[in-house]
């Protein structure tokens, strides 16, 4: 994420590209440029908390987790929320 070690990240990724993940789209779309704009976008976005901006609404909030989603850590989510609003 800060850009140091870049190279061991080219490694790991050259590696996941010559073994078992050889020939996978999921490992084809991996940056090798560190001005990708994908690296942007995720640098931007890793280290998001969303708890000041809630902090700062002062009206009934509603909040929705999708049952299957699998990208959110809804148990974590709800209790951070809890405990922090």
């Amino acid at each position: 994420m800060t850009g140091t070690n870049y190279g061991d990240y080219l490694e790991e990724l050259d590696k996941a590209k010559t073994g078992d993940l050889k020939d996978k789209k999921v490992v084809k779309g991996f940056p090798t440029d560190p001005d990708h704009p994908t690296r942007t976008f995720i640098n931007t976005i890793s280290d998001y908390d969303s708890i000041p901006f809630w902090k700062k609404v002062n009206v009934p909030i509603l909040f929705v987790y999708g049952g299957k989603d699998s990208n959110i850590r809804i148990g974590k989510s709800i209790d951070r929320i809890e405990n922090t609003l």
